[in-house]
């Protein structure tokens, strides 16, 4: 499917799709890893010794040692674009080419999208995530974090026109008493 160049030669949405449901099927699905890490662990040597201070003639002391530990731990996965590239051995601007072309493999990739925003507010929500990275990556979903400065069709929350009393009802709803507006 690809040639020498890693640019693939045609478009086939039967292949991509089947790809695009084993993909995601992978990298959604939860996988716990077995790993090993070194840990210091003190070890109390005790030995025969005739010169010993103590009454039963033994030496005592404790080492340092070395030794690798196993643990389970949760594998994080996240769906993205690239990972999905790389999955299909071709280049992620190829995708985004067949993207711009082709309406069925424009709709796979949203599935992918989506996707990626479920499981980024799902996991940031519970904080198998880190809240600040999945906030930043929700703002390519279009998610934003802020408060709402204007209204319908970008009109004022609080009227311009407005009489004085009817302001200062609704600031008195968000929390604010402009001490001119209240009687």
């Amino acid at each position: 499917m690809t040639n020498l160049g890693g640019r693939p030669t045609e478009y086939n949405f039967e292949y991509l799709h089947e790809k695009m449901v084993d993909y995601l099927t992978k990298e959604t699905g939860e996988k716990w890893v077995t790993k090993t890490r070194p840990e210091a662990q003190r070890v109390r040597i005790v030995e025969d010794d005739d010169e010993a201070d103590n009454e039963k003639g033994k030496r005592e002391y404790y080492i340092n040692e070395i030794i690798d530990v196993q643990y389970v731990e949760k594998e994080i996965s996240l769906p993205s674009i690239e990972g999905f590239a790389l999955y299909c051995g071709f280049n992620k601007d190829t995708l985004y080419e067949w993207e711009k072309q082709y309406k069925e493999f424009s709709d796979d990739m949203k599935v992918l999208r989506a996707s990626q925003a479920n499981i980024l507010i799902n996991k940031g929500i519970t904080g198998e995530y880190n809240s600040i990275i999945a906030k930043v990556l929700l703002s390519k979903h279009g998610y934003r974090e802020g408060i709402e400065q204007t209204g319908k069709d970008g009109e004022d929350l609080i009227p311009r026109n407005g009489s004085d009393e009817a302001k200062a009802k609704i600031l008195a709803t968000v929390g604010k008493q402009p001490k001119k507006y209240v009687k």
